[in-house]
């Protein structure tokens, strides 16, 4: 067996059960004898939603303007096999913006694409592949106008508490500030601890104590309440301090942030100054402790390694992971295009995002984001679009990402092919509904992403 195939094996294992036949998160995935449902939207900002409408986001910082989907039905869609090669099947999207289709549509290492056509405000091709065996229930968004009235109603989110936390006892600490961290807030330290603040029905509210700008106290406390309550509650005090180990060798770390875990939910904890600081106040007592830390190789790679901080705090790049000093290409072999990522080895498992840009001399051109399993030298076979004069034979750019793993773990997986800061003009929504899972998955979950 091909490693390829192994690794295909794996990945596809892993999201099946991360989805079943539920609901879907924008991520989520049926079992192979089952169907795949995608549903297209055009994201709209405004004042206000129509009524029932699901609200992807408030903007606080403009007028309180909120984020909508409205159906989209005017999209073109694609299968290519694994070499690239148009499939005559044509797949058609409904009218209420609904895609239906057999997973044995598609062959092993072949693509669906969904081709996001040029509009009179907008001459650019927009395409995202998908290779069938990350395939799964997804939201897709897409840029083109519609003509659609219709509004995207499901996946909204959990029920949101706001109110006021519980005023702890401070009676055993001497602090002068004080902030709360929700999945909704991240308030600016403070002497007054009169704060609204909004967090799902299932999760608590950490608040962290200062004196002198240095963390000293902190709790959970386990509900909002519409009026000034208190609670007898002592914030527990933080005497301790864990030092970690830069271990990225030649590497440059350029930032470390830790965060501490409660439940199904992680919080900020603390910052740190890595020009002044090699270590971090701790509180042994609390179990779930991870980082994120990020920086850029000496071979010019931007990193972001995510994981766990146990007793021994080391920060590295995996072993299993080797980059060179060699920016992503394309070139033909034979009738294919191949994007190669030749500074990139690994033999984790790993998923890859290949991007390029195609100007056609004129004024179209082609954003193409491809998602797929990456080999161990990041080899991807592009799909041939067959648009006139935008074969990437001198790409204008092109990127590259990585997400790797130990092992496969089916909601990084996901959260990776949604990722909002991907810049994909065709993406992959997060539903409201699952941004708690979301949110687990990139911040509690060890893995590393590369890109260049």
């Amino acid at each position: 067996m091909s490693r390829l195939l192994a690794l295909s094996l794996l990945v596809s294992t892993a999201l099946v059960g991360c989805g079943g036949s539920g609901s879907s998160d924008g991520g989520s995935v049926p079992s192979p004898s089952e169907k795949y449902t995608f549903e297209f939207v055009r994201m709209i900002t405004g004042a206000t939603a129509p009524a029932n409408c699901t609200i992807f986001d408030v903007d606080e910082q403009n007028s309180d303007a909120v984020t909508y989907a409205m159906m989209a039905s005017d999209v073109k869609i694609e299968i290519h096999n694994a070499d690239g090669t148009l499939k005559s099947q044509v797949l058609t999207v409904s009218e209420k913006g609904v895609l239906t289709f057999s997973k044995n549509d598609i062959a092993d290492g072949g693509y669906i694409s969904i081709i996001d056509s040029p509009s009179n405000d907008d001459l650019f091709y927009k395409v995202l592949s998908i290779q069938k065996e990350l395939l799964g229930n997804y939201l897709i968004s897409v840029k083109r106008p519609q003509s659609s009235t219709t509004c995207y109603e499901g996946g909204k989110a959990e029920v949101i508490d706001a109110g006021y936390p519980l005023q702890t006892d401070e009676s055993n600490i001497v602090a002068d500030a004080y902030n709360y961290e929700t999945s909704h807030n991240s308030t600016v330290a403070q002497s007054s601890r009169r704060v609204q603040l909004e967090a799902y029905s299932n999760e608590k509210i950490l608040e962290k104590a200062y004196h002198s700008n240095s963390l000293i106290g902190y709790t959970f406390i386990s509900e909002l309440t519409k009026d000034l309550e208190f609670t007898d509650t002592e914030l527990v005090k933080i005497n301790e301090t864990l030092e970690f180990n830069d271990l990225t060798a030649s590497n440059e770390l350029s930032q470390l942030s830790i965060k501490i875990g409660n439940g199904e939910f992680s919080y900020p904890w603390y910052k740190v100054d890595l020009a002044s600081e090699v270590s971090f106040p701790y509180v042994s007592i609390e179990q779930n402790w991870f980082y994120s830390a990020g920086g850029k190789t000496a071979k010019n790679w931007s990193f972001m390694r995510n994981g766990t901080i146990s007793s021994a705090f080391d920060i590295q790049l995996p072993d299993s992971l080797t980059l060179t000093d060699t920016a992503p290409t394309i070139s033909k072999s034979a009738s294919s295009f191949i994007f190669e990522n030749a500074g990139f080895n690994t033999t984790d498992v790993s998923i890859q995002r290949s991007f390029y840009t195609q100007t056609n001399g004129s004024s179209t051109t082609l954003n193409h984001s491809i998602y797929s399993i990456a080999d161990s030298n990041g080899t991807v076979v592009i799909p041939d679009l067959k648009l006139t004069n935008l074969e990437p034979l001198n790409p204008d750019s092109i990127e590259v990402s990585v997400l790797a793993m130990e092992t496969a773990q089916s909601d990084t997986i996901a959260s990776f092919l949604r990722n909002e800061d991907s810049g994909d003009f065709v993406s992959i929504v997060l539903k409201p509904e699952n941004r708690i899972k979301h949110n687990k998955a990139i911040n509690m979950n060890d893995y590393t992403i590369v890109e260049r």
